[in-house]
């Protein structure tokens, strides 16, 4: 009996994981596609586009976890920084964009 419960424990772990990653990747192919216009438009008027933070950054850091914790750490908080800086660039095009009234991108 302790090892269908560890069975059934250990499964719903990792189904809860996948599921986590899951809406963790969906939330971020939302935003991208949210701010696709929003990109296009910038750039046709010439505004400075935010760099993404490179995913590889993140799974250098998660490897970091692995084998030196604070290395690991410090690597995981810079991309974090890195993702904040970016939304809140992308925030500040978003709103040009709808006080622009969302205009679409001129020669596309």
């Amino acid at each position: 009996m302790q090892e269908f419960l560890g069975a059934i424990i250990s499964l719903a772990i990792t189904i809860g994981f996948f599921y986590l990653l899951f809406l963790f990747l969906k939330s971020k192919y939302r935003n991208a596609k949210k701010w696709n216009e929003c990109r296009k438009w910038a750039k046709s008027k010439g505004y400075a586009l935010p760099k993404k933070s490179n995913p590889i950054f993140v799974l250098c850091g998660i490897i970091g976890i692995l084998f030196f914790v604070i290395p690991g750490l410090i690597i995981l908080y810079m991309a974090w920084r890195k993702d904040q800086s970016y939304e809140k660039e992308m925030r500040t095009l978003m709103n040009k964009w709808i006080d622009a009234g969302k205009p679409l991108p001129q020669g596309n």
